[in-house]
């Protein structure tokens, strides 16, 4: 008998061109893998500073919300630090046609970048009396309407429809 060589179509294996194949196609999908994970990591950054700069800025309409009076026309700014990093703000309070109502205009950008607005928010307000709007609230949960809240009870007014006076609790709902 003599030794006959295999031919190279029985050899198994791959070629070098379907390697080199199947590596370019491996490379394309983890680029572009790597490529939505950091797009991804960008927009949370960003989100997170979006985030942040809305409460900065609700943090200071807040302040000038505590405020007894109208608030006077003119632009303020100041810095809060929030999150470990510094943020900047700037307020312009302006007049309105209606009497008795200011817009505020609110923008907020990160302390080392104040020129770059990560955020700005309007808002509306008139005459402020911070006393006016807090009220002690006695309201409970009632098994009669679902475990809802019954609407609270503030000193002086009448029981609403439905409800009648409680010396414990407050209300009670009629059955």
């Amino acid at each position: 008998m003599a030794f006959r060589p295999q031919s190279l179509s029985h050899k198994r294996g791959f070629t070098l061109i379907e390697v080199l194949v199947a590596f370019s196609i491996v490379s394309i999908t983890v680029l572009a893998i790597s490529m939505k994970v950091s797009q991804s990591a960008k927009v949370a950054k960003r989100t997170q500073e979006i985030t942040y700069g809305r409460w900065v800025a609700m943090n200071a309409l807040t302040e000038l919300r505590l405020k007894p009076g109208l608030p006077s026309t003119g632009r303020s700014d100041g810095d809060e630090e929030m999150a470990g990093a510094e943020w900047r703000w700037a307020m312009d309070i302006s007049q309105t046609p209606v009497e008795g109502i200011r817009r505020v205009d609110i923008t907020v950008a990160r302390a080392e970048s104040p020129d770059k607005s990560l955020y700005s928010m309007s808002a509306f307000m008139g005459n402020n009396t911070p006393d006016a709007n807090l009220r002690p609230w006695s309201g409970w949960p009632d098994a009669n309407t679902g475990g809802q809240l019954q609407p609270p009870t503030v000193p002086g007014t009448p029981p609403l429809p439905g409800q009648r006076p409680d010396p414990r609790r407050g209300l009670e709902r009629d059955n």
